[in-house]
């Protein structure tokens, strides 16, 4: 016996490709568009991003800088094009690992407004 799942206006589908179907097929433009978002607010803000090396953590970095935000990022080791995105990378960093943290923690030298537990 599973649990109910919720239904009516004030809930969204779980089942992501459902909801995209069904936006779809209502001509849903909020969902059919990414017009709509403004990352402005992160403009200056400081913004630390665990694993942002790669993958999703990656690309969460390529946005924030886009956006204006003031980006670090911890990870085990940097690359080429996380390099080119002059942001402060602190290496040699695992999450797991507090003593590895307690060290990163020495590098990131002033306050973070935003953290972004990736990794």
């Amino acid at each position: 016996m599973g649990a109910k799942i919720p239904e009516g206006p004030e809930f969204t589908m779980a089942d992501q490709p459902a909801r995209f179907a069904k936006g779809k097929a209502e001509n849903n433009a909020r969902m059919m568009t990414t017009d709509y978002y403004d990352g402005s607010f992160l403009k200056g803000q400081r913004v630390l991003v665990t694993g942002g090396n790669r993958g999703i953590g990656f690309a969460l970095v390529e946005e924030l800088v886009d956006c204006g935000a003031d980006v670090i990022v911890t990870c085990r080791s940097s690359n080429a094009e996380l390099d080119a995105l002059n942001v402060q990378v602190i290496t040699d960093c695992d999450v797991t690992d507090t003593s590895s943290v307690a060290k990163m923690t020495e590098q990131v030298t002033e306050p973070v407004d935003i953290l972004i537990n990736n990794a």
